[in-house]
């Protein structure tokens, strides 16, 4: 635990070497939206699970990449959490994961026959918060571990499984719902989708394996390309695995022109923003997935958003999404983390904690992957943070680190949330082994009958 005393100590350390602003947020070009600025009808929240930052540049992303186009994105995002609870939680409360509590492992770490995970603590969420305000709220997803009863689906008219196949035309079916597009005063809409895309297990189309030279042999569809193999493999294990991910981002590439598609002449008065609940790790540090770990390919995700009036600070965390929402929809909400906060940012998992004070340097404390339970990088210049952080250019930086994440911890109040005393039911036990967690011999389909080819997939980016 870090006391009030190293804290007090380290802040006078820092104003002996000068600490430069370093935990002040550059200034975005612009504050909230002034009265009277055009402000969007509806929101379109689009999650993309796992998917990295440099997937938009290494994979053919024609529609993320119109997306950014047509929008803003901060230089630098990072993610709260890196898996899809902890994060969704974060991004639906504006909390960090300090301080809503919700910090477990995956299933397979945990007993599962005598405990199961805790609902969400009773923070705001975006979709209460919209509702209030008189907006319909819907969500289509297709993440399983959003449905075992966590509390996510607080403050939602309509909370809709949906496999990624079909999630662009039941999204049209709900749009053709709406208000004629050009009447402002009808009303509002909030939905939340969520990909799975590029999430193990992998089902690459067979036109994304031909481009990525994946043989059809290799990719059984009835399964997939399973993660275990490449963390138990060697290089080419991993390589195929690389490729299949990519190849994936690319079919998630098309289900997203589909799904911006569906939203029709909605598009033209809806604030969509686009990010990730956590990236992966694709051979960094000899790792593949997104376990218990905090390194940059997991915390750095994309964000992008499109329709607002407000201007975009150049380093964000996904958890000031909510205030995002709100300051651009000219709706008054104290979320716990806001859009011009000061930094640092921070990600946590199960305790250990990744922070950058300024989106340069990078701390991580983590027993487990450091012998002294510490490391620091220069993320500024790479993301491989396969080298500690050398004293120059950043000389002190590591007592600034610690100082940083001191503060923080003083001004963040902590909780700790604990399982509950029930067995995991059948129905949570198989929809986490179509998602991996449990480690079943033979993932389940994401949605019964679950063609591999994603819906819109070849008549988009006909490269």
């Amino acid at each position: 635990m870090i006391s009030k005393e190293s804290v007090a100590g380290g802040l006078a350390l820092l104003a002996m070497v000068g600490c430069g602003g370093l935990l002040d947020r550059p200034e975005a070009a612009s504050g909230p939206a002034a009265a009277g600025a055009k402000r969007p009808k509806n929101v379109v929240f689009i999650v993309i699970d796992t998917l990295r930052a440099d997937a938009m540049s290494l994979a053919r992303t024609p529609n993320l990449r119109k997306l950014k186009a047509q929008g803003q994105s901060p230089a630098l995002a990072w993610s709260g959490a890196t898996w899809t609870v902890p994060s969704v939680i974060s991004m639906f409360t504006g909390a960090p994961v300090r301080a809503h509590g919700w910090d477990f492992p995956f299933p397979r770490f945990m007993d599962m026959s005598k405990e199961t995970y805790a609902p969400a603590p009773a923070l705001p969420m975006l979709a209460e918060v919209l509702k209030g305000a008189g907006y319909h709220t819907v969500s289509f997803h297709n993440n399983s571990m959003l449905n075992q009863g966590l509390g996510l689906d607080r403050g939602f008219d309509a909370w809709n499984p949906t496999g990624d196949r079909n999630l662009a035309r039941k999204l049209g079916e709900e749009v053709d719902e709406w208000d004629d597009p050009g009447d402002l005063t009808g009303r509002p809409n909030f939905v939340y989708v969520h990909l799975l895309g590029p999430h193990h297990p992998l089902r690459p189309s067979p036109k994304a394996c031909r481009r990525w030279g994946i043989r059809p042999k290799q990719v059984a569809q009835t399964r997939g390309l399973h993660i275990e193999d490449a963390q138990q493999g060697d290089e080419d294990d991993q390589d195929l695995y690389r490729r299949g991910y990519y190849a994936s981002v690319e079919d998630t590439d098309r289900v997203l022109g589909a799904v911006l598609e569906a939203l029709g002449e909605h598009r033209e008065n809806s604030l969509v923003v686009l990010t990730s609940d956590h990236g992966e790790l694709l051979g960094e540090h000899g790792l593949v997935g997104h376990e218990q770990w905090v390194f940059e390919p997991l915390t750095r995700v994309p964000l992008i958003v499109t329709g607002t009036d407000l201007t975009l600070p150049p380093i964000m965390n996904n958890t000031m999404i909510p205030d995002l929402v709100t300051q651009s929809l000219g709706i008054d909400h104290d979320w716990p983390v806001k859009l011009n906060d000061p930094l640092p940012l921070v990600a946590q998992r199960q305790g250990k904690v990744a922070l950058s004070p300024d989106g340069k340097i990078k701390g991580i404390w983590d027993d487990e992957a450091f012998g002294a339970g510490f490391s620091s990088f220069d993320i500024s210049q790479s993301t491989a943070e396969d080298a500690p952080l050398a004293r120059l250019p950043f000389p002190h930086a590591d007592a600034k680190l610690r100082m940083s994440r001191g503060a923080w911890a003083l001004r963040v109040p902590g909780r700790r949330l604990a399982p509950v005393g029930k067995a995991m039911t059948d129905e949570l036990q198989e929809a986490l082994e179509a998602l991996g967690y449990m480690g079943a011999e033979d993932p389940l389909p994401t949605e019964p009958g679950e063609a591999a080819e994603p819906e819109g997939a070849e008549a988009a980016d006909g490269g």
